[in-house]
């Protein structure tokens, strides 16, 4: 790659939802840079932290399915780390992606005293 390289910058940023949810918007940019070796498409996996299970994951306007265990294309709860784990379709570099997940207001009480909660 001869020192050659490509950045993609994320967005975060909390609102928008209708009361009484929240939402959680996450886009990821266009890439930078860029040379003819590197991939022309990506993956992403995002992990929100000290969330509880969101109502709704949304990918450039579509859903996303919930998934026991993950993969592509999924979402996924990881109760352990009390986390919400998004992980992207490829798509390509040109193309910027954004997720909405989508929060209740208040977490669930079964989640009180989790880590954070």
């Amino acid at each position: 790659l001869r020192g050659d390289s490509a950045t993609s910058t994320l967005v975060f940023a909390m609102g928008g939802g209708t009361s009484p949810t929240l939402d959680v918007n996450i886009t990821v940019a266009v890439s930078a840079g860029g040379a003819a070796a590197l991939p022309r498409t990506r993956t992403h996996s995002l992990r929100l932290p000290n969330t509880p299970p969101p109502t709704r994951v949304l990918f450039n306007g579509a859903p996303l399915g919930k998934s026991r265990f993950g993969g592509p294309a999924s979402w996924h709860y990881d109760g352990d780390d009390v986390a919400v784990v998004v992980t992207l379709p490829p798509s390509r570099t040109t193309d910027p992606a954004r997720v909405v997940a989508t929060f209740e207001p208040h977490p669930p009480a079964g989640l009180d005293g989790l880590k954070g909660l």
